[in-house]
């Protein structure tokens, strides 16, 4: 069937280690995606790439595929949790744990108590949104003391780089809502 062939190339992709190989595969999987057949897989074959990335040591190529395949999931499903697991671990040892944080939070709402890797994401999820709390609390409480100290001229500066931001994201949310 065709799903049977969709997961057989996909499973290819474990076990091929050599860079000719993988340049190979990467493009073959990059088809795919563009296959009408295949919108409802995008995340899969995202995901695949990722990890064919990470194989290479390329983490950064690994990490662009793997947020393109949480964008592309159309299910909310195991695939999404493990995209999600992977990401977040892949913050974490950087250390980047204020991205780490919403990977582990959404892929502990995901998985269920059976998950191999339960305990470990909702400990860490739970960890990671009092971390990033507590570190955003600093942030606006150090940016606020230093406005506090600033000229008035600084102030208005600050205030109006603030205010165009806002209406930066309030344009670009309008042009979604349109698109929708």
């Amino acid at each position: 069937t065709y799903q049977m062939s969709f997961n057989a190339k996909i499973r290819e992709t474990e076990v091929v280690s050599d860079k000719h190989s993988t340049e190979s595969l990467v493009n073959r999987l990059q088809k795919m995606a563009k296959n009408k057949n295949n919108e409802d897989y995008l995340d899969q074959i995202y995901y695949a790439i990722g990890n064919i990335y990470l194989a290479q040591k390329d983490t950064a190529q690994a990490i662009e595929n793997y947020m393109l395949s949480v964008e592309k999931s159309t299910r909310n499903g195991k695939e999404k949790a493990q995209t999600l697991i992977t990401l977040g671990d892949l913050y974490y040892e950087r250390p980047d744990y204020v991205q780490a944080q919403p990977c582990f939070s959404e892929a502990s709402s995901l998985i269920d108590h059976k998950h191999n890797d339960y305990l470990r994401v909702s400990r860490l999820a739970s960890v990671l949104d009092e971390l990033v709390q507590n570190y955003n609390t600093y942030k606006l409480q150090d940016s606020l003391l230093i406005l506090s100290t600033a000229s008035k001229s600084d102030l208005t500066a600050a205030i109006n780089r603030q205010i165009a931001v806002i209406i930066e994201e309030e344009k670009k949310e309008r042009e979604r809502r349109q698109k929708e």
